[in-house]
């Protein structure tokens, strides 16, 4: 009985990290105010810090920083064509940008 209650608690703990951004998110843009669309985007290890959200384009189509042991994987956001355009374009003075 320990042994399946041990069991079903690491299937629950491996399925508390969910690199969909999108869950419970809007679709529309809070700064462009335009539809976005999801993406797949890489889930790198490193320090996990929401600077793109302080950023004017905060849906540019970018990868997810995790934290230091992730395997790399696979995740989703919400991209806006005008974030990601301005992101490209500015991106370079922005410290969070790749």
């Amino acid at each position: 009985m320990h042994r399946v209650l041990l069991i079903l608690f690491a299937i629950g703990l491996t399925g508390c990290v969910s690199y969909d951004k999108t869950r419970g998110k809007s679709l529309v843009c809070e700064v462009h105010h335009v539809q976005m669309t999801k993406q797949s985007v890489r889930v790198v290890p490193g320090i996990a810090v929401p600077v793109y959200d302080r950023t004017p384009y905060p849906h540019a189509n970018r990868e997810i920083v995790a934290g230091c042991t992730v395997p790399e994987q696979t995740g989703y956001i919400y991209v806006c064509r005008e974030c990601d355009r301005l992101w490209r374009e500015r991106g370079d003075a922005d410290v969070s940008h790749k």
